[in-house]
Formats: C-alpha cells, structure tokens, sequence
C-alpha cells in the first residue's frame, strides 16, 4: 500500500471515528466519508455525507486540508463565513 492511499484511509477512518457521535446520539442515522489524496499537490479532500432515517442524505460537504490553505494563507471558509489564518 502506498503512502497516499494509508493516509486516505486514515483519514476517513478518523473522521468516520468523530462523526459516529451524530449516529450514536441519534443526530442522523448513518454517516459517508469519502478521502481523496493527491500527493503531487499536497491536497486531501474529505467528503461528508449525512443521512436520515429514510436514508435520504440531509448533508453533503467536501472539505479540503487546512494545512495546505494555511502554508498560502488562503482564506479556509467555515459555513457562511471566511477567516485568514494569522501567524
């Protein structure tokens, strides 16, 4: 296996790990997590899927690595608003 996909699957196994509260508590009935890795670019995408108990998804969000935006000091958007990180 190489690096990129052990890092894919660690990190859906992380997320997967610190959504399964949500189904625990009864928030949602079953949670997707979908990891992609792009080594040439430094990029890890994390996709979130969120469904109800009649299995229609009431959530679906992609997330890119924060590290990446932050070495740029791009703007990281957090639902309806946008923050710089600042050093």
């Amino acid at each position: 296996m190489c690096s990129s996909d052990l890092t894919a699957r660690r990190a859906r196994d992380y997320a997967e790990e610190a959504l399964a509260t949500l189904a625990r508590q009864g928030v949602v009935a079953r949670t997707e997590v979908e990891t992609t890795v792009e080594r040439a670019h430094g990029f890890l995408g994390i996709g979130v899927r969120h469904f109800d108990a009649a299995d229609i998804a009431v959530y679906a969000q992609k997330f890119a690595v924060l590290w990446a935006q932050a070495s740029r000091n791009a703007p990281m958007n957090f639902g309806d608003r946008t923050f710089l990180l600042v050093a």
